[in-house]
């Protein structure tokens, strides 16, 4: 009869400590659903897209520092290349960006210098003209 006792405390124990593991884990999801959440909030205030993956055009422009930012779709449509080439421009050094939520954006200011580069005589009404590219949905 012993031994069945023990049997007994040994499962106990074991489920005991299944359950210490798995409010572990929980314990551990809602403290990345709350950093989440946390993101979304300052989503809303115009740095990179909400965690949705909606746009913030309903709300304001992305924007860093006060400066408007491109993703890697306003570029492809900007400057009529492909993602790939964009992402080559990033791998090279040539375009500079900043990542947000593991997304790259683009500086309203560096893309204007790459055009200046890229395009010698460009004056600024024709790199505003790339920029015009880019228009916001209708809501």
């Amino acid at each position: 009869m012993e031994d069945t006792s023990m049997n007994e405390t040994l499962d106990r124990q074991t489920f005991i400590n299944a359950m210490q593991q798995m409010f572990r884990r929980l314990d551990a999801q809602d403290e990345l659903i709350a950093r989440l959440l946390e993101g979304r909030e300052t989503a809303g205030s115009g740095i990179g897209p909400t965690l949705d993956g909606e746009r913030l055009y309903d709300t304001e422009d992305p924007t860093l520092d006060g400066e408007r930012l491109y993703d890697t779709e306003d570029l492809c449509l900007m400057l009529h290349v492909s993602k790939r080439t964009i992402q080559r421009y990033r791998l090279l050094g040539v375009l500079p960006y900043v990542q947000l939520r593991k997304k790259a954006y683009f500086k309203e200011s560096d893309i204007s210098r790459f055009l200046r580069r890229q395009v010698p005589g460009i004056s600024e009404n024709e790199i505003g003209e790339y920029f015009a590219r880019i228009v916001k949905p209708n809501k």
